[in-house]
């Protein structure tokens, strides 16, 4: 025994300053994260885009006693769609009077939280233990422009890529491990299901995919093993999924979806080309996963994963995109680097282009293509967007605040943004767009896929002949509202310093509007 003792402690000490490295790369790579991200909230004024709002409104109105509503009083809505978020922002929302920035701060530390679950999963699924691919799983994503914005976006991105990593993490584990132990991971993929309506489609898939999976892969597999995981994370989603019907009506998807979301050709043709400008150009290379040999369709975790990646892809392309360039895209990035990292580490396939020879050419086309993914997503596309939103977003808060002070409490607005106006404005609202409204929501628009994804149903006659807002915001960006024959007769402009957005007041509410303090 005491002849092994020394060998032991060397042993160990020779792992000490391994694990030193790892965590001093890792805490490089999360400073680095968070240096990225605050540049973006010190670009967007400290402010977050505009669907952020929507879900501050219905936590606020939460904690204020008058339960998961958008407006008080109205018929319930399901005009948002990250319900675990904002459950998670309510009680914030008795501690600050403005949830932005605490909003922001979760969503940083969503992000960065994942950053060591992908680097824990990456050494404890495939053992890759070497410095080089955890800093390049590190660098891809710290310097992603799509992920470090939208990581103080304000919305549910963080949370959503955190628990659908650590899911696919645990019931990779889990697979692989054979034990009988609680499946740890169907709750997991029950909260993935919670985060986004999406969510139920990726639960209902494991599940799926545990049957056949188990079923093919042991002669005869005991039925409690088998069944107990589907039947356990499809019992707590449809416990949710009751709640929801209870609560919101028998609608199938929040009215949030129904009003972004068709079924035409022409919405698919618009998700193809939005995931080959906003995700192949960087990303394609994470596809070549699928190149890496039968090995990686021995494993479990790959094979779960790949169909995680992928089909979420083409769940993009059928939803038709999105309105932003990588928002969609920003939770998926960790599960694809790891198993992009994953397969060319431990593929024998690329065990060549591991080789000592080739080994300054390989680090040198991963700086180069680590480069190449930053100026992209970063300076050419989201540094560029969110510029461009800057002073919009900026000027609809201030709009929102002005109306609160201006407009008497029984005022009803209409808005193209749902988000920040009803927010600080503290006004009953209607979205012009239908994400508040069954009636615009349910609309069948033939030509669905051709416009701005999410901003293609409307009804002008209705509003303005039915619903009549006493004042209506960004009408005039809507060509069908702006020459409307009610909108002329009955509104009339509001003259002031609005620079990007137009006022307009309903002439027989007009006399109401107070003077400002």
């Amino acid at each position: 025994m005491d002849e092994h003792t020394p060998m032991q402690t060397n042993g160990r000490a020779s792992r000490q300053p391994r694990t030193l490295l790892l965590l001093l790369l890792l805490l490089s790579g999360i400073v680095l994260l968070v240096a990225h991200a605050l540049r973006f909230r010190i670009l967007f004024d400290g402010n977050c885009p505009d669907d952020a709002y929507i879900s501050f409104r219905y936590a606020d109105n939460l904690m204020r006693g008058e339960g998961l509503v958008f407006n008080p009083g109205e018929p319930r809505v399901e005009g948002f769609s990250n319900f675990l978020w904002v459950l998670l922002l309510a009680p914030l929302a008795t501690l600050f009077a403005d949830l932005t920035l605490p909003a922001q701060l979760l969503g940083l530390l969503c992000a960065a939280a994942t950053l060591v679950v992908a680097v824990a999963a990456l050494r404890d699924l495939f053992q890759v233990r070497t410095l080089g691919p955890t800093a390049f799983l590190l660098l891809l994503l710290a310097g992603s422009g799509y992920y470090a914005a939208w990581s103080v976006g304000g919305l549910e991105g963080g949370l959503f890529g955190l628990l659908l990593l650590t899911a696919w993490w645990l019931y990779s584990r889990e697979l692989e491990s054979e034990s009988g132990r609680l499946p740890l991971s169907a709750f997991f993929f029950a909260l993935v299901a919670l985060v986004r309506p999406e969510g139920v489609l990726i639960a209902a898939g494991v599940a799926l995919f545990h049957l056949v999976w188990v079923g093919a892969s042991r002669p005869r597999p005991a039925m409690r093993r088998l069944l107990f995981f589907p039947l356990l994370l499809l019992g707590l989603v449809l416990a949710y999924e009751v709640w929801r019907f209870h609560y919101y009506g028998p609608h199938l998807f929040p009215n949030s979806v129904r009003a972004k979301v068709g079924s035409t050709w022409n919405q698919v043709a618009r998700g193809l080309h939005y995931s080959t400008t906003h995700f192949l150009v960087p990303y394609f290379p994470l596809l070549l996963t699928l190149a890496s040999g039968r090995a990686v369709w021995r494993r479990p975790a790959s094979v779960v994963g790949l169909l995680l990646f992928l089909g979420y892809l083409l769940f993009v392309v059928l939803v038709g995109g999105d309105w932003s360039r990588g928002r969609f895209y920003a939770p998926l990035l960790p599960l694809g680097t790891l198993l992009f990292v994953a397969a060319f580490a431990r593929a024998p396939r690329w065990q060549r282009l591991r080789s000592a020879r080739v080994r300054p050419m390989l680090l040198g086309v991963a700086g180069v293509y680590l480069l190449a993914c930053f100026i992209i997503t970063s300076p050419l596309r989201e540094v560029s967007d969110w510029s461009l939103w800057t002073r919009g977003d900026a000027e609809r808060i201030a709009i929102g605040k002005w109306l609160h002070e201006t407009a008497p409490p029984d005022a009803l607005l209409g808005v193209m943004a749902a988000g920040q106006i009803p927010y600080y404005s503290q006004l009953r609202t209607h979205d012009m767009l239908g994400l508040n409204d069954p009636r615009i929501a349910g609309l069948e628009v033939s030509q669905l896929g051709r416009g701005t994804p999410g901003h293609e149903k409307f009804d002008p006659t209705y509003t303005l002949g039915e619903v009549r807002p006493d004042v209506i915001v960004g009408g005039d960006r809507m060509i069908y509202y702006r020459r409307h024959p009610l909108f002329q007769r009955d509104y009339q402009l509001v003259r002031h310093f609005w620079e990007h957005h137009q006022v307009a007041v309903r002439r027989d509410f007009l006399p109401r509007l107070r003077t400002p303090r």
